[in-house]
């Protein structure tokens, strides 16, 4: 990286505040909140969706609701603000929720949240999206 650095240090006319593999002040700096919401927004994305069922007994926050409530921006939000690990399931009527959501030796319901939309604002956000993606 010498020469990206180089050039780029020439660009901005700054130079490195630290050395590769060393800690920077930047790096020292760097809470462990910082590093409890990273892991909070990757634990978030590897169980958007019902995707990792296993995961729902590590999450601080289970949120269930059907397509369209807003699930995963809000899943996102409060991993990457809050640094919650959270888990979110859709509720789908041929599909049933995983067995694992109603296991309550592991999974605590006081931590589990159903978002709700009325039926005609599902219907015009759904139709909308139709219209949008052309199906």
């Amino acid at each position: 990286l010498g020469p990206t650095v180089d050039a780029l240090s020439t660009f901005l006319g700054k130079t490195p505040i630290g050395i590769s593999g060393k800690t920077s002040p930047l790096q020292a700096s760097l809470s462990d909140g910082y590093y409890r919401r990273i892991e909070s927004v990757e634990f978030t994305l590897k169980a958007d969706d019902g995707q990792s069922p296993w995961l729902l007994s590590d999450a601080d926050v289970i949120i269930v609701g059907v397509s369209r409530t807003g699930k995963t921006p809000l899943s996102v939000v409060l991993s990457q603000t809050q640094g919650l690990k959270v888990a979110n399931i859709p509720l789908v009527k041929e599909c049933p929720p995983p067995k694992e959501l109603f296991d309550e030796a592991t999974i605590d319901p006081q931590r589990v949240f159903c978002l709700t939309i009325s039926p005609s604002e599902l219907k015009r956000i759904r139709l909308t999206r139709l219209e949008t993606s052309n199906v």
